[in-house]
């Protein structure tokens, strides 16, 4: 769903269930979070 262009996201985490960019999702911030402290893992 992330994939569509343009597309509106509600995010289900929130009360009013507001809609945010996919870069501000709480979740997509953790895994690019994640896979940025372990960059070096994956340029071997």
């Amino acid at each position: 769903m992330l994939g569509i262009l343009n597309a509106k996201i509600y995010n289900l985490d929130t009360e009013d269930y507001r809609t945010q960019k996919w870069s501000e999702l709480e979740n997509v911030r953790y895994f690019y979070e994640f896979f940025k402290n372990r960059k070096n893992e994956f340029e071997k």
